[in-house]
This record gives structure tokens, sequence and C-alpha cells, in this order.
């Protein structure tokens, strides 16, 4: 008995790609805050998960949705600082 509680166990702690590459794209995101580039990395990743077939468990799921508001934020905050430099005046 005890080794079926430890086989179920083992099974639920082991993860899928998809689930390796949320985890991924929200550490890319955070650190991207202050290293641009990953940003790019943490979107690809994030369509990577979007598009993939494989099971996503709902702990997974909230990185995936943070992963996605951290980019959204830095987007919105990108749009207002090129729209405020080249606004014209007239």
């Amino acid at each position: 008995m005890l080794d079926d509680i430890q086989e179920d166990a083992g099974a639920y702690d082991e993860r899928s790609s998809r689930e390796d590459d949320a985890v991924r794209a929200f550490k890319s995101a955070l650190i991207g805050v202050l290293f641009c580039p990953l940003l790019i990395y943490a979107a690809y990743l994030l369509l990577e998960v979007f598009f993939s077939d494989e099971p996503l468990r709902p702990r997974f799921k909230r990185y995936v949705v943070a992963t996605a508001a951290i980019l959204a934020i830095i987007a919105a905050i990108n749009a207002a600082v090129f729209l405020a430099l080249f606004r014209r005046d007239y």
C-alpha cells in the first residue's frame, strides 16, 4: 500500500514540458523586467505553452496568467513611453 502511495506521489511531481515552459516563461518575465531581451524569450515560451496539447495543472496555469500579466504591463508601459516621446504638439 505504501508503494502505491509513493508511486502516485512520484507521478504527480513529474512535470510535463508544457509545465516546464510555463515556469521558465514566468522566471524569464521576472528577470526580463531588468534585462529586456529576456522578454522576447518569455513571450516565445508563453506562445509555446498556449499552443501545446499537453496537460497543464492549475498550479502552472497561475504561472501562465502571471507571465501574461507581466508582459502586458510591460507592453503598456513601453507603448505609453513611445507615444509620449513621439507625440507632436502643434
